[in-house]
């Protein structure tokens, strides 16, 4: 995914006039979470029978944790491009539109793998309901299930296409003031400049 992302129009293209401030460390949380999610949904998908019920449900509670971080984080990514600072930039809500997206699918495809693996949890609510047991995993429960990894995969995809877009604008952003910096040091000391040439 990196390798296209770098390779797309958007890479050679973006502006140059970003400051990503706190958009940039919304990403790069963004990535880590998913990342951590898909992992820690993988344990709880292949959990041992000889696991304590204390284990699982700290999983589980891990799991539903990271569901909120990420959640939250996405909307505030949401609420961020929509700036008055980040208006001009409107290839970033593509990413992050993506990505609000799949956090809603990836929920309720999440409570469907829930229903799915242990049955409906509100016995004492409804009767009806409460006589709701799965005996095996049909099409659709194995459609619901392998949907929801799948979509925690695109989850990934989606924050290191946001990362990408805010960290190639953030570079950008440092070489123009890096080489603003320089010509007026140039300018100050009366040197020659050195454009064309790098410097550590």
């Amino acid at each position: 995914s990196w390798m296209v992302m770098i390779n797309s129009v958007d890479w050679y293209s973006a502006s140059r006039e970003l400051r990503p401030g706190g958009l940039r460390w919304v990403a790069r949380g963004l990535l880590l979470l998913t990342i951590a999610q898909l992992a820690l949904g993988a344990h709880l998908r292949h959990a041992l029978p000889t696991w304590r019920p204390s284990l699982f449900t700290a999983f589980v509670r891990s799991h539903l944790l990271l569901a909120f971080l990420i959640s939250f984080r996405g909307f505030a990514g949401l609420f961020i491009v929509y700036r008055r600072l980040f208006r001009p930039h409107e290839a970033l809500r593509s990413p992050i539109w993506c990505l609000v997206c799949l956090v809603l699918v990836q929920v309720t495809l999440g409570l469907g793998t829930w229903v799915a693996n242990y049955g409906l949890p509100w016995q004492e609510v409804n009767e009806f309901l409460a006589n709701y047991t799965i005996a095996g995993r049909g099409f659709w429960e194995s459609m619901v299930i392998n949907g929801h990894h799948a979509t925690g995969s695109l989850l990934i995809v989606c924050s290191l296409w946001l990362l990408c877009r805010v960290e190639r604008r953030s570079l950008a952003d440092r070489f123009v003031r890096r080489a603003s910096s320089l010509e007026l040091s140039d300018a100050r000391t009366g040197q020659p400049g050195i454009a064309g040439t790098g410097s550590s």
